[in-house]
């Protein structure tokens, strides 16, 4: 059933995907005591961070020509989101799949500078948000290798964007007291995952995407001598991402659990879509899709 609907590219899909999501967050928003009606708001980024994703997913060729990626992307968005919902999380996922558009456009071979330098300046505004979206410097760097490290020059770029982004914020505090420096300075809470006695029932849903995105990971490496030489450095620069990500799992686990999911969330989405084009077998493509719908149901249910 989900496996056929979604396996073309209509606007009925993208439809029924945003309905999805606007149902679920307004659900969240009007259940949680927390939150008040300006909370609906952050229903627009989700949105715009849902056709970011599909973006680069069409653009960088990295499914063929369906929706699975961003239904299993919208799902986990949701299902992360259901944990805490807060503009810096949602603002930071835009910065970081801005940056992610343009590290993978990479591959035409085309504007190196003007690509690394984008991608550079919204990891640093994302900086200063949350510092520990910085891992996506490693990102940057591998990228830079696997694309154009035959310029020198090349490396500096993020250099610079970054100098750029830390004049800009410097001086903008000069005038407005917005603390633009403050979150780095009170950034990095190490939290070890072995601290934690317990983990609350809420978690589990967060852990199954980190252990769903293991998993996948697990199955690319086994099978990356397959992948054609043109896609393999597409794929790095995902595999990377995932695993820098992922170390905050284990070092910085609330953090992980409040940014860190929604930044590696399009990575297991685009994994599991390729897998899902790749089975035969109808009955299995229904279970890998119909899995994060029914750990989307046990997310409200528990929250």
């Amino acid at each position: 059933m989900l496996s056929t609907f979604f396996s073309t590219s209509k606007p009925i899909h993208y439809l029924v995907i945003a309905l999805i999501v606007i149902l679920s967050l307004t659900a969240l928003i009007f259940l949680n005591p927390a939150t008040d009606w300006t909370f609906y708001f952050l229903i627009i980024p989700v949105i715009f961070a849902l056709g970011l994703g599909q973006f680069i997913v069409f653009k960088n060729e990295l499914t063929n020509s369906n929706t699975y990626a961003v239904f299993l992307f919208a799902l986990f968005l949701l299902i992360a989101l259901s944990f805490e919902i807060h503009w810096k999380s949602l603002a930071t996922l835009v910065l970081v799949l801005l940056a992610l558009r343009r590290l993978l456009s990479l591959r035409t071979g085309k504007d190196y500078i003007k690509k690394i330098f984008d991608a550079s300046f919204w990891i640093t505004i994302s900086c200063l948000i949350e510092s520990c979206s910085s891992l996506f410097f490693i990102t940057i760097y591998v990228s830079i290798f696997l694309f154009a490290r035959h310029q020198f020059r090349y490396w500096f770029v993020p250099i610079i964007a970054s100098l750029s982004v830390i004049i800009i914020a410097f001086t903008l505090d000069q005038f407005v007291s917005w603390n633009l420096f403050q979150y780095i300075k009170d950034g990095w809470q190490l939290d070890f995952l072995w601290n934690y006695d317990a983990i609350e029932l809420s978690m589990f849903p967060v852990i199954c995407i980190a252990v769903m995105t293991a998993i996948a990971i697990v199955i690319y490496f086994v099978q990356f001598t397959r992948l054609q030489k043109s896609e393999r450095p597409r794929q790095i620069v995902l595999i990377i991402t995932a695993v820098t990500i992922g170390t905050l799992f284990f070092i910085s686990f609330e953090t992980f659990l409040k940014h860190g999911v929604l930044w590696i969330a399009l990575i297991p989405a685009i994994f599991m879509a390729r897998l899902v084009q790749k089975i035969s077998s109808q009955l299995w493509k229904e279970l890998m899709l119909w899995f994060p719908v029914i750990l989307l149901v046990i997310t409200f249910m528990i929250s």
